[in-house]
């Protein structure tokens, strides 16, 4: 398994690829807000579900359609492309089309960087704002300008862990990126394999013994 490395989390600009279409479609006057709610779960073992969750307005849903919607294939090679860094386990796709909106689902490994001692490491793109903070979840959000006067407004919510603590400021990092830090438990092994094992190996030596003891009466 190929090991993801945190300085491309930059899927948030495949927006560009998912509106090219429909920024083209917009009059150089109209000024289109579209609003995104996106969420990263990641876990103690640094993997990370991407969830994006989108909402179009009837002419934006249509040009959507054209584009992925009888070809979801298609969607996941234009987020592949981006996302050539990640090892994706997992791709989903929920279009409600009643209501014009659209849920991707993206899960991949390695998010985030164990650094030893229980302090991990996670990058994120600068333009996100941090603008609160509770506990182990972090909220940002920023506006991103398209072609066309299409603009998006991200909020972006990202779940640490459980038991996460001491959680940095972001700050400056190599690429272009934010970095933070925290500390994270570091799991104890359990001793119950090796406990099992010597259960196991007694009884072994057991039923051993009890058959040599009965090989000797029976002679």
């Amino acid at each position: 398994m190929t090991r993801i490395t945190t300085k491309n989390i930059r899927y948030f600009a495949l927006t560009l690829i998912l509106f090219a279409a429909m920024s083209a479609a917009q009059s150089a006057k109209a000024q289109t807000v579209l609003q995104f709610d996106e969420t990263v779960n990641v876990d103690a073992l640094g993997n990370g579900t991407f969830v994006i969750h989108m909402e179009f307005n009837a002419q934006q849903f249509q040009v959507w359609q054209q584009k992925y919607g009888t070809n979801p294939s298609l969607l996941r090679r234009d987020f592949s492309k981006m996302l050539s860094a990640y090892d994706i386990t997992e791709f989903e796709i929920d279009k409600n089309d009643m209501e014009r909106q659209v849920k991707l689902t993206i899960t991949a490994s390695g998010v985030t960087r164990n650094m030893g001692g229980g302090q991990v490491e996670m990058d994120v793109p600068k333009q996100w704002r941090l603008i609160n903070q509770d506990g182990p979840e972090l909220k940002f959000n920023y506006l991103e300008s398209l072609p066309n006067g299409v603009s998006i407004q991200h909020y972006v919510t990202v779940q640490l862990a459980e038991g996460a603590t001491d959680i940095s400021e972001p700050f400056p990092a190599a690429g272009g990126m934010n970095r933070f830090t925290y500390q994270q438990p570091v799991a104890s092994r359990s001793s119950m394999p090796l406990v099992l094992g010597i259960v196991l190996a007694a009884m072994g030596a057991g039923v051993t013994t009890a058959g040599f003891f009965v090989k000797r009466n029976v002679a």
